[in-house]
């Protein structure tokens, strides 16, 4: 008798255009270097799809922005752009809440080497500070940027 391995299912869903649409204009609204919206759109929705990024871990990166520029705490952050801010609330969220988190260097290579490992990493773990180490999120916050049917 042979076992054979069950299939595997991959279960990821592609995510809403309408929570694609939310994430830029968050981002489009930062202190950072101007980008237009249909540039951060088409960033946000080539880094969720080719990092196989889930809805609830989108949302939770938009919690944390939204702590750190609530709190004024955004212009601690070295950041250089929109952009790496966005990479670096969706590599925490990720490693927080995904079994197959997203790492620094999947990211790196799903922008091309637009930005090193290193400062990748290292806005990471500023952030990850500046959050004061408290990664929960509620579901009250959560469905501020979920999608409703």
């Amino acid at each position: 008798m042979s076992l054979t391995p069950s299939p595997r299912y991959d279960l990821w869903s592609p995510v809403s255009d309408q929570l694609l649409e939310s994430t830029a204009h968050f981002l489009d609204g930062l202190p950072f270097a101007r980008s237009t919206r249909a540039s951060l759109f088409q960033f946000v929705k080539s880094v969720v799809y080719r990092g196989r990024v889930n809805s609830f871990v989108l949302a939770s990166a938009l919690v944390y922005l939204e702590r750190l520029t609530g709190s004024g705490k955004l212009p601690l952050l070295q950041a250089t752009s929109k952009e790496l801010v966005f990479l670096a609330c969706l590599l925490v969220a990720s490693k927080y809440l995904d079994d197959r988190a997203l790492t620094v260097s999947k990211v790196v290579g799903i922008t091309r080497d637009r930005w090193t490992r290193s400062e990748t990493s290292r806005l990471a773990w500023d952030l990850f500070s500046h959050l004061n180490y408290k990664l929960g999120v509620s579901l009250e916050e959560l469905n501020r940027f979920l999608p409703t049917k």
